[in-house]
């Protein structure tokens, strides 16, 4: 049984699904979505694309990149976890090797050809200029040439005329000067075009009738085809020629285009300070663990720049920093050396923050010089400690908000007396390492790829370190304008400390348990004078324990309550202070369980009943940032907002009006998120209180296309479909499986049907087998989402649980529903960064950076070609071998008929004997073509023979009746052996006698075997040319010996073409 949580979640993901598919228009295409979606990093995509000519610079790192993503295959299913790990590129190209031409279609069209092309080749009487006659083509083209030239010679003379016209009424005509220049041309033009154009009409009448032009172009047309076969080389051709290797030489890289070009532009997240006040905590804690992450980045940079350092060299460069120090008197002070760029950066956030106004640093020293002047005093800034607490301007475990603001103070003055001389002093030891760290990096060849990597790191981080530096100064003014106008109120009610370490550990590393104390101190000025809280012990939460501000003692809480016994007491009468005390004697040399309270654990009640720990009455936020800086690229984005009012979703788009779903429950919204249990857990204790309300989904959608190019040509799925091709193997492209069947199986078991549909049976090697189509789809675009924002109306009280909860699912790099994000913390990308907190009545969690949300899918036609066998049985494969054969004589009809009928300079095919290399293969096309039907063993060119030798071969039919017939090279007759013997293996022999046994030593034969010859053939037959026959081989010269054999000539019959000749 589906519950009503799984029945919401199944709901909302369907809504957005549909919303999206109806933006993008997929038609008979797939939408299919990723769970969660897949972050894009927009710095790698981006290049200049304002050129017209940008697709030829653009740079090869983004090439790769984007064939990357662009390659990926997945799953046939709306919505799928990943891809499925196989690339494009290579099934394309395994597919496309597979596939044979059928040929045994085109054998009509060429004996067509070889007729039509004889009419074009076929001599005229009409000689050229050189006195040689012309073939139709050729006369056909030069009377054409003429017909053009004149018709050019027309023109250009009506052109010079009407300009000749215009000059006679001068630089400025008149009006009527124009008209009258315009009369003149127009009686020269009607007096003279008629026997003109009359002229040309003959030339183009001849051009007809003596070049046959109609004709001649009628026939081109019919020439002018090339087959599939042809089609099926260029594809291989182009792949081949697009293909480069990668530059990890990993994998080859073929082009594709992004339609529209300027598409990572576009990527830039609608997000500014005023979309962000709800989420000021979590912009500090980001900042902070940046430029924590950032120092360290730096100092691993510098450890390996100090690396193969060599030592003879620091002579030198101590000699440099003495001429540094003379050349920087003069230059703008630097004190980053003395205080680090983190101090400096912060006093620039610091000073936006408190000004309100983003600026340069050195005008916001100027300011603080102006104030002090304009007070008379020497007064210096001040840097208040809490203010650098709130904007995170702490170095983590190096320096606390008052060391920093001790620094910052320290900087501050130095940079009020730069600001007034423009000098300072670099301190020689950091000179000094930075001129070792450049020669290091000269010397250090080797580290140049781990240095460049670390530097992309240490660029990116401080883009990042700017860009929330000046996020979080906007957002803190944002929310002080609020506080000055008392829209918003930090009561700060309670405050919890822990006073002594709950484990110390002894010399011997031994644990004692020491006596643990937590103070909680209330602010009763805030009109509190009572309330609750609880103890956490081990992660298990005590009971409520109520409290007034009077009570002088509250008692022990029982060890039942969260497993050991503390006790709580009143510091004094009337304070608002306790301390809660837990005694961990009993504990030496164990583990101390963890004892805390958590400020989020106590509550507070007053005079008027329960009071809130903030007071909140800042704007309401929209669920889609505002458009606030515009590109060429952002009208590619379009607006999608969801609402689910506690049940049912509701959806809009700037293009679609509304679609709805019913359900019910929450436990969706963070059960989405992997990795640790705890984000599960989370997300469960949400279920009954976070999403019992009212909820709004906004993000902003675009489509992206794929152009690959000419090396994937899809038509070659749609030949396959036709049964255009044979197939080598079982390996098959589409699966046929359209938008509708995916539509019908829907509500069915969908994965089934699909799995059963991407199977076919087929046999081998006797045995029944299951193949799978290896293309049932591939990605034609892909869908990026970005600002992406969940609002969620919620009061301020039960904001600190989802707030907790968000953090703990975020850590665990998951994801709301189909987007993807991670903690702001903890993330290394800003397109996975979520920023969550409360504002007014809602609850709002942003995540800005773009996402792929998935991939549009052409669904590719069932493959129906069929596979080639090569059958080792005699008459099957003369069965099989009668397709090529068809083919091959018809191509040798065509350039028999072409030169018999036609002669002249001919483009003929390969003829029998091929060349040098011919080793009797028994058919009139060449060795490569087919497997030869019949041919010698040992009868090779130039061989030397006997007078009388036995000579054989094997043949394909061994019911075939061979016949071996010589001819002695000057001679008119060709003489017939005797009949060979053939075996049922295929093997023949035959005796044959070259020549008369007294006079023919040392002569030049021809020899050729024919198979069932379409004549009867008699042994000593003479006949006048080579017999016809099925088969035969090609001619073979040899070379009979020099010995002299007296032995009696057979007698000698002449038979003609069917006739005895006496």
């Amino acid at each position: 049984m589906v519950d009503a949580s799984a029945q919401l979640k199944q709901s909302a993901i369907n809504t957005i699904y549909q919303e999206v598919a109806k933006i993008i228009g997929a038609g008979d295409q797939l939408f299919c979505m990723t769970f969660p979606a897949q972050p894009l990093n927009q710095k790698k995509f981006q290049y200049d694309t304002s050129s017209y000519a940008s697709v030829l610079t653009k740079p090869w790192l983004v090439e790769e990149e984007e064939f990357r993503l662009s390659d990926q295959l997945f799953d046939l299913s709306p919505i799928v976890q990943a891809t499925n790990g196989k690339k494009l590129s290579s099934t394309y190209e395994l597919l496309l090797n597979n596939y044979l031409p059928k040929l045994n279609e085109l054998a009509h069209y060429f004996k067509d050809r070889a007729g039509l092309s004889g009419f074009l080749t076929e001599k005229t009487d009409e000689k050229d200029e050189y006195g040689n006659y012309m073939t139709r083509m050729e006369l056909c083209k030069r009377l054409y040439q003429i017909y053009l030239d004149k018709k050019e010679l027309w023109e250009q003379e009506k052109r010079d005329k009407l300009i000749y016209f215009k000059n006679l009424a001068g630089d400025a005509p008149t009006k009527a000067e124009e008209d009258a220049a315009v009369d003149e041309y127009a009686d020269w033009h009607s007096t003279t075009a008629a026997s003109k154009e009359a002229e040309i009409d003959n030339l183009y009448n001849d051009l007809v009738v003596r070049g046959h032009f109609h004709e001649v172009t009628t026939i081109l047309g019919y020439l002018n085809a090339s087959s599939i076969a042809e089609s099926l080389e260029k594809y291989k051709q182009n792949m081949r020629h697009s293909r480069r290797v990668s530059l990890d030489e990993s994998m080859d890289i073929y082009p594709v285009q992004y339609i529209p070009n300027n598409w990572a532009e576009a990527l830039t997240p609608n997000l500014h300070p005023e979309d962000l006040t709800m989420a000021q905590d979590v912009l500090v804690a980001s900042l902070r663990a940046k430029r924590k992450e950032l120092s360290r980045l730096k100092e691993e940079m510098k450890e390996l720049n100090l690396l193969h350092v060599n030592p003879e060299k620091i002579k030198d460069l101590e000699e440099q920093v003495n001429t540094a120090k003379e050349t920087f008197n003069d230059a703008e002070a630097d004190v980053v050396g003395a205080y680090g760029n983190s101090v400096v950066k912060g006093i620039k956030i610091y000073l936006d923050a408190t000004t309100g106004k983003a600026q340069g640093l050195m005008e916001g020293i100027g300011d603080l010089v102006k104030a002090d002047e304009a007070a008379g005093t020497t007064k210096k800034a001040t840097f208040d400690v809490d203010t650098i607490e709130k904007l995170g301007l702490t170095l983590g475990d190096v320096a606390g908000p008052q060391q920093v603001a001790e620094m910052m103070q320290k900087a501050a003055d130095q940079l009020k007396t730069v600001y007034k001389n423009q000098q300072a002093v670099l301190d020689d030891a950091q000179k000094l390492t930075e001129l070792q760290a450049q020669l290091a990096q000269s010397k250090s060849q080797d580290m140049a790829l781990q240095k460049k990597r670390l530097q992309e790191q240490i660029d990116g981080l401080e883009d990042d370190v700017d860009y929330l530096g000046a996020m979080v100064s906007g957002v803190y003014s944002q929310n002080a304008a609020h506080e000055r106008a008392g829209t918003l109120k930090d009561n700060k009610l309670v405050k919890v400390e822990m006073t002594t370490p709950g484990v110390v550990a002894d010399p011997d590393n031994n644990v004692t348990a020491v006596t643990a104390i937590q103070t909680i101190t209330i602010d009763s000025n805030a009109g509190v004078t009572g309330g609750t809280f609880q103890v956490s012990f081990n992660g298990k939460l005590s009971k409520k324990i109520e409290y007034t501000i009077a009570d002088a003692k509250l008692g022990t809480i029982l060890s039942e309550t969260v497993g050991d016994t503390v006790t709580v007491a009143k510091v004094a009468q009337n304070t608002g202070s306790w301390t809660v005390t837990f005694d961990g004697t009993h504990y030496e040399n164990k583990p101390v369980p963890l004892f805390t309270i958590d400020p989020q654990n106590v509550k507070f009640t007053g005079a008027n009943g329960p009071i809130a720990a903030v007071t909140d009455n800042r704007p309401e936020l929209d669920v889609l940032p505002a458009k606030r800086t515009l590109t060429a690229a952002d009208g590619l984005f379009n607006n999608v907002t969801i609402s689910i009012k506690k049940g049912s979703a509701s959806a809009s788009t700037t293009q679609t009006a509304s679609a709805s779903q019913s359900g019910g429950g929450v436990s969706w919204w963070f059960g989405s998120a992997g990795g640790q249990s705890s984000s599960s857990n989370a997300a469960t204790k949400l279920e009954s209180s976070a999403f019992e309300n009212d909820i709004d989904i906004g993000f902003r959608v675009a489509k992206v296309t794929f152009d690959r190019g000419g090396w994937f040509n899809p038509t070659l799925f749609d030949l396959a479909c036709n049964g255009d091709f044979y197939r080598l193997s079982e390996m098959r492209a589409g699966a046929g499986i359209t938008k509708s069947d995916l539509d019908d199986w829907t509500n069915k078991d969908l994965l089934t049907q699909v799995d059963n549909n991407l199977q076919y049976p087929y046999s081998a090697n006797g045995k029944s087998h299951k193949g799978r189509y290896l293309l049932p789809a591939y990605p034609v675009a892909m869908i990026i989402a970005k600002d992406i924002t969940f609002k969620i109306t919620m009061d301020y009280s039960k904001s600190s649980d989802i707030n907790k909860h968000a953090q703990s699912a975020s850590s665990a790099s998951g994801g709301f529903l189909c987007f993807h994000y991670s903690h702001a913390e903890s993330s290394s990308s800003s397109s996975q960064t979520s920023y969550h907190g409360h504002q007014n009545s809602h609850y709002y969690i942003r995540i800005p950076g773009p996402q792929i949300l998935g991939y549009v899918l052409e669904l590719v036609p069932q493959d129906t070609t069929e596979i080639k066998t090569f059958p080792k049985a005699v008459d099957e494969d003369r069965k099989a071998d009668q397709e090529k054969l068809t083919f091959l004589k018809a191509l040798q009809d065509f350039d028999t008929y072409a030169t018999t009928y036609f002669p002249g300079p001919q483009a003929a095919l390969p003829q029998s004997g091929n060349g040098g290399m011919n080793r009797g293969v028994a058919t009139e096309i060449t060795q490569d073509h087919i497997e030869p039907a019949l041919k010698f063993d040992d009868m090779y060119e130039g061989k030397t023979v006997e007078a009388t030798q036995t000579i054989g071969g094997v043949i394909h039919d061994p019911k075939a009746e061979i016949w071996v017939v010589t001819h002695r090279v000057g001679s008119s007759q060709y003489d017939v052996e005797r009949q060979a013997t053939v075996l049922a293996s295929g093997e023949w022999s035959a005796s044959v006698s070259f020549g008369r046994a007294g006079t023919d030593a040392g002569k030049e034969f021809e020899v050729r075997a024919f198979a069932n010859p379409k004549q009867t053939l008699h042994e000593d037959n003479t006949l006048p040319e080579w017999p016809e026959a099925e088969f035969s081989t090609p001619t073979i010269k040899v070379h009979r010996d020099q010995t002299v054999v007296r032995q009696p000539r057979r007698e000698s019959h002449a038979y003609g073409y069917g006739h005895h000749m006496l």
